[in-house]
């Protein structure tokens, strides 16, 4: 159960065993959090690891601003978010 919930939060160069993004993997992960604590839901649960490792992996599954989120907080998800790590903000 835990392995299954960190897996929704991993970015999609992890799910691509890519090195070099940590720190940009880690801000993916940041909006992710944002995500589950104003949705409520852990982030694709309904998907098993085949599922996530294809769709997330090669960007056909992506993580979307809840609704009703506010305004502030859409960008930071939006900007951390993004499939292509070197577009992501850093946490300097």
């Amino acid at each position: 159960k835990i392995r299954k919930m960190q897996q929704g939060y991993w970015a999609p160069e992890v799910f691509r065993e890519e090195k070099g993004h940590e720190e940009k993997s880690f801000v993916y992960t940041f909006g992710v959090f944002i995500i589950h604590l104003i949705s409520e839901q852990l982030p694709f649960n309904q998907y098993d690891y085949p599922q996530l490792l294809y769709n997330v992996g090669s960007g056909n599954l992506l993580h979307q601003v809840p609704a009703g989120c506010p305004s502030p907080l859409d960008e930071i998800i939006s900007e951390c978010c993004r499939f292509n790590p070197e577009k992501r903000p850093t946490f300097r």
